[in-house]
């Protein structure tokens, strides 16, 4: 009779876990959709405040980083207050990450992009080179542990879109969105981390519209205002 209790209690905990994870998912993905509205990052800091003692260090790094990257979106460039709040979060971020001695998949390409991010808080060609290597060691990390992660994809684009050219940058970014698309196409559905797929269809209509491909925008533009019919973004492309 104990074994069965126990095996019970054993799918109990790791279906409850599953279930937490995936409403702290949808949970942040609603905050995160006020915030754009009300162009300001306040309610996921509200958001962060109010669940701090709940939330995983996985899920403090990722508001953490919606946090800095909605200050550097909405708030003043001119705002020295703003832009020190934006550094302090997104390296808090790094830390919470750094700092887990059993990094998944997840983990590692979070990381990535929460460095890659802060190379707007630092000085030109302060270490560029090494923090670039990095980055491109975490990605690897992730990629050794989950081959079929879109979100890999996904940072792996946003690296690449902002590369110079002189350095290779911009040749891999359609490949790399497109490939992360297919991935998210095909994303469970209960999937306890699923962030990324609206971010990489926008990012894929921006790269096109920088790329001056006013038809691949409009399409892609199109086809993520279907996906997600109440994202403002692609409706003023169309």
């Amino acid at each position: 009779m104990m074994k069965y209790f126990n095996l019970y209690l054993m799918c109990w905990l790791l279906f409850s876990g599953i279930a937490t994870a995936q409403s702290t998912d949808a949970q942040i993905a609603s905050v995160l959709a006020t915030a754009h509205q009300q162009k300001s990052e306040q309610p996921l800091r509200d958001f962060y405040e109010k669940n701090e003692k709940q939330l995983s260090d996985y899920w403090k790094a990722y508001l953490l980083y919606r946090k800095s990257s909605m200050l550097g979106i909405y708030g003043s460039v001119k705002d020295e207050a703003l832009r020190l709040l934006g550094k302090a979060d997104i390296e808090k971020a790094i830390q919470l990450l750094e700092k887990k001695t059993d990094k998944d998949a997840e983990d590692w390409v979070l990381l990535a992009l929460c460095e890659g991010y802060a190379l707007n808080f630092v000085a030109p060609n302060a270490n560029m080179y090494q923090k670039a290597m990095k980055i491109s060691n975490d990605l690897d990390e992730a990629l050794l542990l989950d081959k079929n992660n879109p979100r890999y994809f996904l940072v792996m684009g946003i690296q690449d879109m902002h590369t110079p050219e002189m350095y290779g940058g911009g040749r891999k970014t359609e490949s790399y969105f497109q490939r992360a698309i297919a991935l998210f196409s095909k994303a469970p559905k209960d999937s306890p981390v699923s962030w990324g797929y609206e971010d990489t269809y926008q990012l894929l209509v921006s790269f096109y519209l920088k790329k001056g491909e006013k038809e691949k925008a409009k399409e892609t533009a199109n086809k993520g205002a279907t996906l997600f019919p109440q994202n403002e973004f692609f409706q003023k492309i169309l």
